[in-house]
């Protein structure tokens, strides 16, 4: 069981964590994977909205053997691309990468896939959980230093935050 006085200094740090950016239209939309959808669900939403003419989305097989276990046979770029489809994103504007297992490899190796696909975006909007905001902050100008990039999330608390599947343990 968390205490509350853990809860409190927990919040403390969730408010550090988020650089407070608003959602930019840019050329590519990077969801970084995670064993959270909401993220697939905040992205999804954001291409819907028109923020980028492409969603790339991120994520190997992580958390296999720890206690973030998602349980998925499938990498998180591929459960984060099944629910883009299903809300309607269409497949031809979804790229996969799907090798990273941290900020650092799904920065690096959406950079490497955009190469490879010659895209050349010159901005990305980066959709990730709120309490990775600052981590992708200080990762990009040593990962993707010629992106120009906005980092969102879905604006919640962090009480908001926890779920039966998330829970403040």
């Amino acid at each position: 069981m968390v205490t509350e006085e853990a809860l409190a200094h927990a919040r403390v740090i969730w408010e550090y964590s988020q650089v407070g950016q608003e959602p930019r239209a840019a050329d590519v939309i990077v969801a970084l994977g995670t064993n959270d959808l909401r993220v697939a669900e905040f992205a999804a939403d954001l291409y819907l909205r028109g923020f980028g003419a492409r969603l790339i989305c991120t994520g190997g097989m992580a958390h296999l053997g720890d206690l973030l276990s998602t349980g998925w046979d499938k990498t998180e770029a591929e459960m984060f691309a099944d629910v883009a489809l299903a809300r309607g994103v269409p497949r031809d504007r979804i790229l996969l990468e799907a090798r990273s297992s941290n900020t650092s490899e799904n920065l690096r190796f959406t950079r490497e896939l955009v190469d490879q696909q010659n895209l050349h975006p010159a901005t990305a909007l980066i959709a990730a959980k709120p309490f990775v905001q600052r981590r992708v902050l200080a990762t990009l100008p040593v990962t993707w230093p010629e992106i120009r990039a906005t980092i969102v999330s879905e604006k919640m608390t962090l009480d908001e935050y926890f779920t039966d599947e998330l829970q403040p343990e």
